[in-house]
């Protein structure tokens, strides 16, 4: 009903609903997205999930950051704010760890998109096989980015961040949405499974300490103690300016 009634207020611009789909693969996100994908007929494709929620203006953010030699733009994850302890956690892992996380991997270019929003451009999806050829794939994201990378484009985050507006969220939902996380890394990029450990506050914090005490003769627990310190309120900056821009950019329910 609510995307019938956009048609009907938007009368002029060219819409087509599909429902259903065809069976090419493994992932029923591709299997769902097929049929509009072949009847698409313009040079950038949008891929969001139904559980985000977006601006007016977010498609034309994403459509100005796609540069000349970007294919792909995507949204660092986020959450709207929420009520209880399961939004609590949501807005805590995607705004310190996993904001830490991905915005560090853009910086040194390392692949690090999600497909829960992101702009691509079909040419190069085309050139890929189109997105049959990526029905074999459980983490579509990252393969879509890794053909485009291939091509020799950029990927780009947009300056909105996508928010994630769950209306079922749990504790044991995000724990199982986490740990379906962590078994497709480590079957697609294992060393990164065995590096994670040492990105975390406590082991880095504890591995630094012994290396200063062994160097300079340092306190190895005053050492630990200022890190965490330092690791604590640089996690709060980090998620007190992601905060601050989503609440600018609209208000979350």
């Amino acid at each position: 009903m609510y995307v019938k009634s956009l048609i009907e207020k938007y009368p002029d611009v060219e819409v087509r609903v599909f429902r259903g789909g065809e069976n090419v693969g493994v992932n029923p996100k591709i299997n769902n997205m097929i049929p509009a994908y072949k009847a698409s007929k313009y040079s950038l494709l949008l891929v969001s999930d139904s559980g985000i929620k977006m601006k007016e203006d977010t498609l034309s953010d994403m459509v100005l950051a796609m540069k000349e030699n970007v294919g792909l733009v995507h949204q660092m994850p986020y959450t709207c704010d929420g009520a209880g302890l399961p939004s609590t956690l949501e807005k805590v892992y995607f705004g310190t760890f996993h904001a830490r996380i991905y915005l560090t991997s853009d910086l040194f270019g390392v692949n690090c998109a999600t497909g829960m929003s992101a702009l691509m451009r079909k040419e190069l999806l085309d050139n890929a096989g189109g997105f049959q050829a990526f029905g074999c794939y459980l983490a579509e994201d990252f393969f879509f980015a890794k053909a485009i990378l291939e091509q020799n484009y950029k990927l780009a985050i947009s300056t909105q961040p996508a928010a994630q507006n769950s209306g079922n969220a749990s504790v044991s939902s995000f724990q199982n949405r986490i740990s379906r996380w962590i078994k497709l890394r480590s079957a697609m990029v294992p060393h990164t499974a065995l590096l994670e450990p040492f990105s975390e506050c406590m082991l880095s914090g504890a591995l630094a300490a012994l290396s200063s005490y062994i160097l300079f003769r340092t306190d190895p627990i005053c050492f630990y103690l200022v890190h965490i310190l330092v690791w604590f309120i640089s996690d709060w900056i980090l998620i007190h300016i992601v905060q601050v821009k989503i609440r600018n950019v609209f208000f979350c329910p």
